[in-house]
């Protein structure tokens, strides 16, 4: 005997949600025939997400027999999602619409000493900001994303630590923002919320590896970010590749993110040269022919290559996607790269691996928290059939 109705009710408008939100347009029929819910069921949920405003009527499909088959889509400025990806400087922020579309972004620098609540602050002042110019109204927000450059614990929503931020421990930055901020807050590794952005099916299989201050990996299942127990899965930045003892900010020493982030990369070309630069101008630097810089480059590219590898060899996925590394693919660094993954997966499979750079910006990097707060928006209800011990009825639950 079923228990309870609304379960079935949102599981069938879940259902209907999702048929829209991956099809972008589509018509009634369509509907019924990829959820294979009763023709009564799918009106009904369309009626009803209709009066929500969740969504609305987008033209007509052009046939030239008959009556044209109204198409149905998302709405897209009723609800809106935020995203906040933090890489300690800069902070990049995005607004989406509720079809996954991006309504507003920015971007600010933080001082590289800046703490935790000092990173919340300037959040608190940004997000409160891009109300006003998005002229967006917070009762339409369904929710907050942060990606964050440190060790997660997602029972907690917390970040336990982030070596880079000073005096990050424990600091439940979630629920200080939701102290200010009436909707959920989620907290997630920043380079998992930016993997969210790369998968483009329901068999997708990848390594998204993000090159910043430090390096991360978000490993991509089946259309799926793994994320582990805790949410640290991919945390190769902290493997230790090296033997040269090089203290990494975490306490180790010779972490692969000591030879090949870009902190790293402005370190050795300083020591080197006795000159700083900034990673963007050493990019530069190197293409202009720059032998330090080019050095430097080889160098950081060929360890960077060892620890991709070690990744594809872990998970025996062969498609490799780089973000953030702001150079082009005939730059020394990223040939590099890809001649130290092509030398060292030798033997390894039936299959070269593919390394290649990720197509998205600067301003869209908010956007892998958007997608996951859509997700969860539209997430569908969990089933769980068991027999009672009274009677052997079957009961659904949640």
């Amino acid at each position: 005997m079923l228990k309870n109705t609304n379960i079935v009710k949102m599981a069938n408008q879940a259902l209907v949600l999702d048929s829209i939100k991956k099809n972008k347009k589509i018509t009634t029929e369509e509907i019924i025939n990829q959820t294979r819910l009763s023709r009564t069921t799918v009106l009904t949920m369309m009626k009803e997400l209709s009066q929500q405003k969740l969504i609305e009527k987008r033209g007509n499909v052009r046939q030239s027999v008959g009556r044209q088959p109204i198409l149905y889509s998302l709405s897209r400025d009723v609800y809106y999602a935020i995203g906040i990806d933090i890489d300690v400087a800069p902070i990049y922020m995005a607004i989406s619409r509720l079809d996954g579309t991006i309504a507003y972004s920015r971007q600010w620098d933080v001082s590289e000493n800046a703490d935790g609540r000092e990173i919340k602050d300037s959040i608190i002042e940004h997000v409160s900001k891009a109300f006003v110019e998005a002229k967006v109204s917070r009762d339409k927000i369904i929710g907050m994303g942060i990606g964050l450059p440190g060790v997660m614990n997602l029972q907690q929503n917390i970040a336990e630590k982030i070596s880079r931020i000073r005096g990050w421990e424990n600091y439940d930055i979630a629920k200080e923002l939701g102290d200010v901020f009436d909707f959920p807050i989620y907290v997630r590794n920043d380079t998992h919320l930016l993997g969210h952005m790369e998968i483009e099916s329901e068999n997708e299989n990848m390594l998204y590896i993000l090159h910043r201050s430090g390096i991360g990996m978000a490993p991509i299942i089946n259309g799926e970010v793994y994320e582990g127990i805790f949410g640290n899965a991919g945390y190769i930045g902290h493997t230790r590749i090296g033997a040269q003892g090089r203290i990494c900010n975490c306490g180790l020493k010779d972490c692969l993110e000591v030879y090949c982030s870009k902190r790293s990369i402005e370190k050795s070309y300083e020591e080197k040269t006795g000159s700083h630069l900034g990673y963007d101008a050493l990019v530069l630097a190197a293409k202009n022919g720059d032998l330090d810089a080019c050095d430097i480059f080889r160098k950081a590219g060929n360890y960077f290559g060892i620890g991709i590898t070690n990744a594809i060899k872990t998970y025996d996925i062969l498609n490799v996607v780089i973000g953030d590394l702001r150079c082009s693919e005939d730059h020394i660094f990223f040939q590099s790269i890809q001649e130290s993954v092509a030398e060292n997966s030798v033997n390894f499979s039936v299959k070269q691996p593919t390394v290649r750079l990720s197509s998205h910006k600067k301003d869209e990097y908010g956007m892998g928290a958007c997608q996951f707060v859509l997700e969860k928006f539209f997430e569908q209800p969990k089933f769980h059939t068991n027999i009672s011990e009274n009677g052997g009825e079957w009961v659904e639950t949640m």
